[in-house]
Protein backbone atom coordinates (compact mmCIF):
# COMPACT_ATOMS: atom_id res chain seq x y z
CA UNK A 1 0.00 0.00 0.00
CA UNK A 2 2.82 2.27 0.73
CA UNK A 3 3.91 1.82 -2.30
CA UNK A 4 0.94 2.39 -4.31
CA UNK A 5 0.79 5.62 -2.58
CA UNK A 6 4.74 6.69 -3.60
CA UNK A 7 3.84 6.36 -6.57
CA UNK A 8 0.84 7.98 -6.48
CA UNK A 9 2.28 11.03 -5.00
CA UNK A 10 4.81 10.88 -7.55
CA UNK A 11 2.44 11.12 -10.42
CA UNK A 12 0.73 13.78 -9.15
CA UNK A 13 4.31 15.94 -8.40
CA UNK A 14 4.59 15.23 -12.09
CA UNK A 15 1.93 17.91 -12.52
CA UNK A 16 2.13 20.25 -9.86
CA UNK A 17 6.26 20.85 -10.78
CA UNK A 18 5.96 24.40 -11.56
CA UNK A 19 4.65 24.97 -8.22
CA UNK A 20 6.96 23.29 -5.92
CA UNK A 21 9.92 24.63 -8.05
CA UNK A 22 8.97 28.03 -7.04
CA UNK A 23 8.68 27.16 -3.27
CA UNK A 24 11.80 24.72 -3.72
CA UNK A 25 13.90 27.73 -5.19
CA UNK A 26 12.63 30.04 -2.57
CA UNK A 27 13.86 27.20 0.38
CA UNK A 28 16.83 26.88 -1.51
CA UNK A 29 17.90 30.27 -1.85
CA UNK A 30 16.67 31.00 2.03
CA UNK A 31 19.21 28.14 3.03
CA UNK A 32 22.15 29.66 0.91
CA UNK A 33 21.57 32.88 2.49
CA UNK A 34 21.75 31.39 6.30
CA UNK A 35 24.76 29.65 5.61
CA UNK A 36 26.23 33.13 3.56
CA UNK A 37 25.75 35.05 6.97
CA UNK A 38 27.20 32.46 9.29
CA UNK A 39 30.05 32.22 7.00
CA UNK A 40 30.09 36.65 7.15
CA UNK A 41 29.93 35.90 10.99
CA UNK A 42 32.50 33.49 11.08
CA UNK A 43 34.83 36.15 10.04
CA UNK A 44 34.70 35.65 6.09
CA UNK A 45 34.72 38.27 3.68
CA UNK A 46 31.08 38.53 1.75
CA UNK A 47 32.64 37.11 -1.50
CA UNK A 48 33.87 34.45 0.10
CA UNK A 49 31.35 33.63 2.65
CA UNK A 50 28.99 33.41 -0.57
CA UNK A 51 31.56 30.96 -2.65
CA UNK A 52 31.80 28.80 0.12
CA UNK A 53 27.68 28.73 0.94
CA UNK A 54 27.74 27.89 -3.24
CA UNK A 55 29.77 24.81 -2.70
CA UNK A 56 28.52 23.92 -0.12
CA UNK A 57 25.15 23.78 -0.88
CA UNK A 58 25.95 23.54 -4.97
CA UNK A 59 24.30 25.22 -7.32
CA UNK A 60 20.42 25.72 -7.54
CA UNK A 61 19.52 24.00 -10.29
CA UNK A 62 21.33 20.74 -9.61
CA UNK A 63 19.34 20.63 -6.57
CA UNK A 64 16.12 21.29 -8.17
CA UNK A 65 17.00 18.39 -10.72
CA UNK A 66 17.89 16.27 -8.21
CA UNK A 67 14.58 17.38 -6.59
CA UNK A 68 12.32 17.06 -9.30
CA UNK A 69 13.73 12.94 -9.95
CA UNK A 70 12.49 12.37 -6.71
CA UNK A 71 9.57 14.46 -6.44
CA UNK A 72 8.14 13.33 -9.96
CA UNK A 73 8.22 10.34 -12.46
CA UNK A 74 10.71 11.90 -15.05
CA UNK A 75 9.71 9.56 -18.02
CA UNK A 76 5.86 11.24 -17.62
CA UNK A 77 7.20 14.57 -17.76
CA UNK A 78 9.78 13.94 -20.36
CA UNK A 79 7.06 12.30 -22.41
CA UNK A 80 5.09 15.27 -21.93
CA UNK A 81 7.44 17.66 -22.92
CA UNK A 82 8.38 15.64 -25.96
CA UNK A 83 4.31 15.47 -26.81
CA UNK A 84 4.45 19.33 -26.05
CA UNK A 85 7.18 19.87 -28.32
CA UNK A 86 6.07 17.89 -31.07
CA UNK A 87 2.63 19.60 -30.92
CA UNK A 88 4.24 22.86 -31.18
CA UNK A 89 6.29 21.70 -34.69
CA UNK A 90 3.05 20.66 -36.08
CA UNK A 91 1.66 23.96 -35.47
CA UNK A 92 4.63 25.56 -37.27
CA UNK A 93 4.65 23.29 -39.92
CA UNK A 94 1.02 22.66 -41.15
CA UNK A 95 1.91 21.83 -44.64
CA UNK A 96 4.54 18.97 -43.18
CA UNK A 97 1.98 17.87 -40.97
CA UNK A 98 -0.39 17.24 -43.04
CA UNK A 99 1.43 14.76 -45.50
CA UNK A 100 2.86 12.78 -42.17
CA UNK A 101 -0.79 12.39 -40.96
CA UNK A 102 -2.08 11.23 -44.67
CA UNK A 103 1.17 9.10 -44.97
CA UNK A 104 0.06 7.84 -41.61
CA UNK A 105 -3.33 7.27 -42.43
CA UNK A 106 -2.84 5.07 -45.49
CA UNK A 107 -0.59 2.86 -44.28
CA UNK A 108 -2.60 1.73 -41.08
CA UNK A 109 -5.84 1.44 -43.65
CA UNK A 110 -3.91 -0.83 -46.04
CA UNK A 111 -2.53 -2.70 -43.17
CA UNK A 112 -6.03 -3.19 -42.15
CA UNK A 113 -7.00 -4.59 -44.97
CA UNK A 114 -4.31 -6.38 -46.07
CA UNK A 115 -4.81 -7.95 -42.45
CA UNK A 116 -8.87 -8.68 -43.18
CA UNK A 117 -7.98 -10.34 -46.22
CA UNK A 118 -5.61 -12.74 -44.65
CA UNK A 119 -7.65 -13.22 -41.89
CA UNK A 120 -10.99 -14.27 -43.97
CA UNK A 121 -8.84 -16.49 -46.55
CA UNK A 122 -6.16 -18.22 -44.39
CA UNK A 123 -6.78 -17.96 -40.42
CA UNK A 124 -10.32 -18.23 -40.30
CA UNK A 125 -12.09 -21.49 -40.74
CA UNK A 126 -14.81 -22.07 -43.11
CA UNK A 127 -17.91 -20.51 -43.12
CA UNK A 128 -19.72 -23.77 -42.56
CA UNK A 129 -20.51 -25.62 -39.54
CA UNK A 130 -18.74 -28.73 -39.63
CA UNK A 131 -16.13 -28.24 -42.05
CA UNK A 132 -14.94 -32.05 -41.67
CA UNK A 133 -17.99 -32.99 -42.82
CA UNK A 134 -17.38 -31.45 -46.07
CA UNK A 135 -16.19 -34.03 -49.27
CA UNK A 136 -15.68 -33.06 -52.94
CA UNK A 137 -17.47 -36.13 -55.47
CA UNK A 138 -15.76 -37.19 -58.94
CA UNK A 139 -16.96 -39.59 -61.54
CA UNK A 140 -15.11 -42.13 -63.24
CA UNK A 141 -17.14 -43.54 -66.05
CA UNK A 142 -14.87 -47.24 -67.17
CA UNK A 143 -16.16 -47.39 -70.79
CA UNK A 144 -15.09 -43.76 -70.99
CA UNK A 145 -11.48 -44.90 -70.09
CA UNK A 146 -11.27 -41.94 -67.32
CA UNK A 147 -8.56 -42.31 -64.60
CA UNK A 148 -8.64 -42.88 -61.50
CA UNK A 149 -9.06 -39.31 -60.13
CA UNK A 150 -12.35 -38.93 -62.14
CA UNK A 151 -13.64 -36.57 -63.77
CA UNK A 152 -16.03 -33.21 -62.46
CA UNK A 153 -18.96 -34.77 -61.32
CA UNK A 154 -22.20 -33.27 -63.23
CA UNK A 155 -24.39 -30.70 -62.37
CA UNK A 156 -27.45 -32.97 -62.99
CA UNK A 157 -26.20 -35.41 -61.40
CA UNK A 158 -25.01 -33.96 -58.33
CA UNK A 159 -28.51 -32.29 -58.23
CA UNK A 160 -29.99 -35.67 -58.37
CA UNK A 161 -27.63 -36.86 -55.12
CA UNK A 162 -28.79 -34.64 -53.22
CA UNK A 163 -32.84 -35.10 -53.87
CA UNK A 164 -32.32 -39.00 -53.39
CA UNK A 165 -29.31 -39.58 -50.88
CA UNK A 166 -30.04 -38.70 -47.32
CA UNK A 167 -26.83 -38.73 -45.83
CA UNK A 168 -26.20 -35.43 -48.34
CA UNK A 169 -27.53 -32.51 -46.36
CA UNK A 170 -26.51 -29.73 -49.51
CA UNK A 171 -24.49 -29.90 -52.55
CA UNK A 172 -23.07 -27.22 -54.85
CA UNK A 173 -21.12 -27.35 -57.90
CA UNK A 174 -18.50 -25.44 -58.96
CA UNK A 175 -16.72 -26.18 -62.71
CA UNK A 176 -13.11 -24.43 -64.13
CA UNK A 177 -13.54 -23.68 -67.41
CA UNK A 178 -10.79 -23.24 -69.42
CA UNK A 179 -10.29 -21.04 -72.62
CA UNK A 180 -8.33 -21.72 -75.88
CA UNK A 181 -5.02 -20.44 -76.20
CA UNK A 182 -4.18 -17.25 -77.96
CA UNK A 183 -1.91 -16.80 -80.83
CA UNK A 184 1.60 -16.32 -79.88
CA UNK A 185 1.40 -19.42 -76.98
CA UNK A 186 -0.30 -17.40 -74.04
CA UNK A 187 -2.68 -19.48 -72.04
CA UNK A 188 -5.97 -17.46 -71.24
CA UNK A 189 -7.55 -19.81 -68.41
CA UNK A 190 -10.13 -17.84 -66.57
CA UNK A 191 -11.79 -19.54 -63.88
CA UNK A 192 -15.42 -19.30 -63.59
CA UNK A 193 -17.75 -21.26 -60.92
CA UNK A 194 -21.11 -21.89 -61.10
CA UNK A 195 -23.03 -23.32 -58.01
CA UNK A 196 -26.01 -25.14 -58.08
Amino acid sequence: MRTVRLWWRRALGSFTGARNDAAMADELQTHIDMQIDENVRAGMPLSEARRQAHITFGTVDAAKEGYRDQRGLPFLESTLQDIGYAIRSMRGNPGFTAVAVLSIAIGIGANTAIFSVVKTVLLDPLGFREPGRLFAIRESIPKWGTSAEGIPASPLHAREWGRHCRSIEQISVMRLRKRGRRRGGRDRCRPTGTAG
